[in-house]
């Protein structure tokens, strides 16, 4: 929607406007999503380098929105289980193991 190198989007108005303000360029980001959301039993994680952020509009919704774009670097799938307990990862879950769908931000020791 947003061209090539775009890896995600947050509104610039309402909850989303708060989120993800103190992400630099050249940071390393991670984007979680179900693999098959009817069954939800496979995340994939999908890490890009920032590049840049813009205001684009989200067509389909007629909204503006901070769109990220970058660099794709790598990529794995885990189930839904062992995510929810990795250490990278289980902050895309919550304290039942379900996945959250939304924005999360953790930060590499």
């Amino acid at each position: 929607m947003y061209g090539p190198g775009a890896f995600y989007d947050l509104d610039v108005e309402g909850h989303q406007a708060k989120l993800a303000t103190d992400i630099s360029k050249g940071q390393k980001c991670v984007v979680a999503t179900p693999k098959n959301p009817n069954k939800n039993r496979d995340i994939g994680f999908e890490w890009f380098v920032l590049a840049r952020i813009a205001i684009k509009r989200d067509v389909e919704r007629d909204v503006l929105c901070r769109v990220f774009f970058g660099d794709h670097i790598e990529e794995e799938t885990l189930s839904k289980g062992d995510a929810a307990h990795h250490p990278l990862y289980q902050i895309f879950f919550d304290k039942n193991g379900n996945f959250k769908h939304g924005h999360s931000v953790f930060q590499s020791k």
